[in-house]
């Protein structure tokens, strides 16, 4: 991925930095023994750039532990999304059941309240052939 190449060229740029900072350190070096004024000036740049540089390390590591994060999230996210369509199309099937279900009971309900009715008639013939 583009991201990983980005990280690499960062971590190169800092072994590049580190190199610089080495030669400044034997500058300084130089300039310390044959005390020169600039000795100074250029430590405090040397402290400087070298304080950055180990800054910048611990932030690309930083960048590293959560990119990980974030793509163990994203992993989640996918797991949980194709989990989702799953109980999605399978709520659609019980929602079609249930609605096949609510039809047929309303059928059954309507050929009870029928047989109700037939069962009464039945009953009313039958008491004008049975004598009381």
């Amino acid at each position: 991925m583009i991201k990983d190449e980005y990280e690499i060229l960062a971590y190169n740029d800092l072994t590049v930095a580190h190199a610089y900072l080495d030669t400044m350190a034997g500058v300084l070096r130089s300039l310390k023994q044959e005390n020169s004024p600039l000795y100074g000036d250029l430590e405090k740049a040397y402290l400087g750039l070298s304080e950055f540089s180990y800054k910048y390390k611990y932030r690309l590591e930083d960048i590293s532990a959560i990119s990980g994060k974030i793509e163990d999230a994203r992993a989640k996210h996918r797991m949980t999304l194709a989990s989702n369509s799953e109980l999605v199309s399978s709520n659609a099937d019980l929602s079609k059941h249930l609605n096949r279900s609510r039809e047929l009971c309303i059928e059954l309900q309507s050929d009870n309240e029928s047989l109700k009715n037939r069962v009464s008639e039945l009953e009313e013939s039958l008491k004008s052939f049975l004598p009381l």
